[in-house]
This record gives C-alpha cells, sequence and structure tokens, in this order.
C-alpha cells in the first residue's frame, strides 16, 4: 500500500482526475454567470454545491491519507518527534540499541571511553554486521507498522455522506 510506485500512479491520477472534474465543474458555472465566484456562490448553484462536496470528499478520502502519510515519511523532519510524541526510527538509532543491549555485561558498557572505537570489545565488532540487519530489519517493520497505526487515527468519511455547508453565526 505504501510503495513508491502505488504512490506514485495514485499521485498522478488522484489530481489529474480531481483538477478534470474542478475544472469543469467551474466551467459549467461560469458558462451560466461569467462573473468571479466568491464564497457567497457556493451555496446558490448546484455547480458550486457539487464543487464543495467534492473538495471535502477529496480532503477526507484515504487516498489523500496514504498520499500526506507518504509525504511525511519521505520529508526531512520525519525523524522528529510530533505533538503526539511519535516520530519514525533511524536505523542508527536501533543499531545504537541493539549494540548497548549486546554490551550489558562487559567492562566497555562501564567505561567512559564509550565514544571510542578502538575500545570497543571484540564482541561489538564482531556482531557490528549482524546488528546492522537486524536494525535495517527492525526499522523497516516498525516504519511500516507506524504508517498504519497513522493510518488507522485518520478520521475517514464515507463517500455517500451528506455534505452541507455549515453557516458561520457570529456572536
Amino acid at each position: 500500500m505504501f510503495s513508491k510506485q502505488f504512490i506514485g500512479r495514485l499521485q498522478v491520477n488522484l489530481i489529474e482526475e480531481y483538477n478534470l472534474i474542478v475544472t469543469k465543474l467551474v466551467l459549467s458555472h461560469l458558462n451560466k454567470n461569467p462573473s468571479r465566484i466568491t464564497q457567497v456562490d457556493m451555496d446558490k448553484t448546484v455547480a458550486l454545491k457539487q464543487l464543495t462536496r467534492l473538495q471535502n470528499i477529496f480532503i477526507e478520502s484515504i487516498t489523500i491519507a496514504v498520499i500526506s502519510i507518504d509525504d511525511i515519511y519521505q520529508s526531512n523532519g520525519k525523524f522528529s518527534y510530533g505533538t503526539d510524541n511519535v516520530s519514525f526510527k533511524k536505523v542508527s538509532e536501533l543499531f545504537n540499541e541493539l549494540q548497548n543491549k549486546r554490551l550489558v555485561g562487559t567492562k566497555y558498557a562501564r567505561s567512559i571511553k564509550k565514544s571510542f572505537y578502538k575500545y570497543k570489545p571484540k564482541l561489538a565488532i564482531d556482531f557490528a554486521k549482524v546488528d546492522m540487519t537486524e536494525a535495517q530489519v527492525q526499522c523497516d517493520t516498525f516504519n511500516c507498522n507506524l504508517k498504519y497505526k497513522l493510518l488507522q487515527q485518520c478520521n475517514l468519511k464515507s463517500i455517500r455522506k451528506n455534505y452541507k455547508s455549515i453557516s458561520i453565526r457570529r456572536i
């Protein structure tokens, strides 16, 4: 579901079709009424009512949720925590966690010279390649599970929902 080819096809097809439909709806309104479209006009004609309904469906659809989650995953800030205190994991973070678990009972774990690679025990150096591949697998599974968890947290609406414009009341 989150593969690059699937997301790419989804973006191209969805955006092209959405732009085509919006263009047709706006042109059908402009053929009848050539004046500029404003927010006040949105509830007056059928074409503009359909346009607002289409925009609501577009924003609340599952495809937009999938595309937005993938955009977050592709962005530079994917490793920084958000307001929900959740972020994607780096391979280096998981690799360091695995190395630290492996070195729990050694003198190196208690040493102040941890930053120097030459002081690492043979145990850590021997298992570095194994730990790196294991960290890569763990990172991929964690990030994939996080994508699905974020998708489940989205408030998705049904396409059949009746959208009505809500008037804003000033107090």
